[in-house]
């Protein structure tokens, strides 16, 4: 198996401008390889014995399979990325559709991601099942009918990574998946050096309710994103990592920007349900974009494609007025 290199790069060329560290970032930095493996938080691979083990305990041959059944959407786009779609026989869906919806739509499904049918699921007979962390209450009894099951947990972009070579030797499409990964790598490094020109350190936040207003801490992927563009998070310190944000933190902290998703769907709703966005530069200026979900929390390497859209966004927010 082969081992996966650590964006050390682009994570210095991201400290180089002064960003804060992310836990997700230190958590990939201080991932001890031991004699057989690897250890990152979501997979385990022993190359010893040749079996990976995801973060809740449960482990699998890492060998190819020809049934897949795969109830984790960024699992199933990452399977379309590689050319491993063959190996599926049965996918669990989304209201909002699985990348790429064209060919996703034509699969069996399983029933919605939240909660896959078990029923249903080993009516296709699978030789191995791919759940999220959602579907956890039904991962014991699938491995307690002897179905090899592991659960899709990415929660930082090194962790995307790692399941990229794991579908890519379970789909045997493991030249396409180094190849993604190398491609994915790179675009990276693009938006590091953009983020190193910038002259002005912009602060905002993602927000993904408007009653109350919520957003995401440093400690979750989209905290992870926000940090590699090189922007001040104004919900770091707060409680959790999906902290109510107060009317007065954000007339304290005059965010250039806002990215919204989730339950707000536009920013009319989220300037109606809060008026102390108005009062901020990003609402005053309109610096307030909407940003399907799927490109800051569904564990895919499209992620990074939303990465570098977001950062085409910030470069286009002039630097703020000198008050005087």
């Amino acid at each position: 198996m082969r081992k996966i290199a650590y964006l050390v790069a682009v994570i210095l060329a991201f400290a180089g401008c002064g960003n804060e560290k992310s836990s997700h970032t230190d958590a990939a930095s201080s991932a001890s390889s031991a004699d057989t493996g690897k250890q990152l938080a979501s997979v385990t691979i022993d190359e010893a014995t040749g079996r990976a083990r995801d973060a809740y305990g449960h482990t699998i041959e890492v060998r190819p399979y020809q049934r897949m059944v795969v109830a984790s959407l960024g699992a199933v786009e990452t399977l379309y990325l590689i050319g491993g779609e063959d190996a599926m026989v049965a996918i669990a869906t989304s209201r909002g559709g699985v990348w790429p919806e064209e060919k996703t739509a034509l699969l069996p499904s399983v029933g919605n991601v939240a909660r896959p049918s078990f029923e249903t699921i080993i009516s296709f007979d699978p030789d191995i099942v791919i759940l999220s962390a959602m579907s956890l209450d039904i991962a014991e009894s699938l491995s307690g009918r002897g179905i090899p099951v592991f659960i899709h947990d990415a929660t930082s972009i090194e962790d995307i990574f790692a399941s990229v070579e794991l579908l890519g030797d379970l789909s045997a499409k493991e030249s396409a998946a180094e190849a993604l990964i190398a491609e994915k790598r790179a675009r990276l490094a693009e938006v590091a050096s953009a983020v190193a020109k910038r002259t002005v350190r912009l602060k905002g936040a993602f927000l993904y309710s408007a009653n109350p207003v919520m957003g995401f801490t440093n400690e979750s992927l989209p905290g992870e994103i926000l940090n590699l563009l090189g922007v001040t998070n104004i919900a770091v310190g707060l409680s959790g990592k999906r902290p109510i944000i107060s009317s007065e933190l954000l007339i304290s902290e005059n965010p250039d920007f806002l990215f919204i998703s989730m339950s707000i769907e536009n920013p009319e709703d989220l300037l109606r349900a809060e008026s102390a966005v108005a009062r901020t530069r990003a609402g005053r200026e309109g610096h307030i974009s909407t940003i399907p979900s799927s490109l800051i929390l569904r564990p895919s390497p499209r992620i990074v494609d939303g990465i570098s859209t977001l950062q085409e966004i910030l470069a286009e927010i002039p630097p703020a007025p000198e008050e005087g």
